[in-house]
């Protein structure tokens, strides 16, 4: 049974009421003002009568959204959107910005791959010519003074590595103060030394790993007294062989680090 006492013109201006909310909130209002207002409903009556609502809430059995958007409520203007919407706004310009920038770096790292690949194909075709002309890419006529020093510098221009290492093994000792010895007795005379890899391992890391096998040379020479002014260190990874082989052999010929007078 239903008691409809006192209940009428509370649910009246109920309907009134929610011309101005939007209809998504209507909804829970009116289920919430219903059980507020105290009818004595079945559970079959009250879902009819929920249901009833629902329907006249769709077909705008009140005022049309166009009139909403005109009409004042006391003091208060109806408002058709809401702060989550600017902030989904926001979020989404956000994310268009982050997308942008991360698709000007993927861009600018592609092209420095790129680049580096160019290089390492010229080290490359320059190792092959000079290995089919039988000569050392290492050694060329600017790297060598003119006179009689040209005879002074040692035979022997790389040292050797063992496979992930950069410290230089005490059987290059003698072969450093010889270059440390050349050195000091052409003293306009510069070196730039090569840290080389094999092809195992990423870029960076063998980028890396040369650095460290050319700056343990670089080291050893200040340590026999050669200025460390004249000694550059730099890498090429493992973008500068001078053996092409996949084998241990070919392998170990590229773990070096090389002297480079100028």
């Amino acid at each position: 049974m239903l008691n409809f006492t006192g209940k009428i013109n509370n649910f009246r201006v109920l309907c009134d009421l929610v011309e101005f909310i939007p209809t998504k909130k209507r909804i829970k209002i009116m289920k919430r003002e219903i059980i507020n207002s105290g009818f004595m409903f079945t559970l079959a009556t009250c879902q009819k009568v929920i249901l009833a609502i629902f329907a006249m809430l769709i077909v705008g059995g009140c005022a049309s959204t166009s009139q909403k958007d005109s009409e004042f409520l006391g003091n208060v203007k109806y408002i058709e959107g809401s702060s989550e919407d600017s902030a989904l706004e926001a979020e989404a310009a956000a994310a268009q910005r982050e997308a942008e920038l991360a698709k000007a770096e993927a861009d600018r790292l592609r092209e420095e791959m790129a680049e580096r690949d160019r290089q390492a194909e010229a080290a490359r075709a320059e190792a092959e010519a000079a290995a089919a002309q039988g000569t050392d890419p290492r050694v060329t006529d600017s790297n060598i003074p003119e006179g009689s020093e040209a005879a002074a510098i040692p035979s022997e221009l790389s040292i050797y590595f063992g496979y992930d290492e950069y410290e230089v093994e005490a059987k290059y000792n003698d072969l450093l103060s010889k270059h440390a010895s050349y050195m000091m007795d052409n003293p306009e005379v510069s070196v730039r030394l090569e840290g080389n890899c094999d092809e195992r391992g990423g870029r960076e890391y063998n980028l890396a790993l040369g650095s460290r096998r050319s700056e343990s040379v670089k080291r050893a020479l200040v340590g026999l007294g050669v200025n460390e002014s004249r000694i550059e260190s730099i890498s090429f990874g493992k973008e500068k062989p001078i053996a092409f082989g996949n084998d241990e052999d070919s392998y170990k010929l590229n773990r070096r680090a090389d002297f480079v007078y100028r």
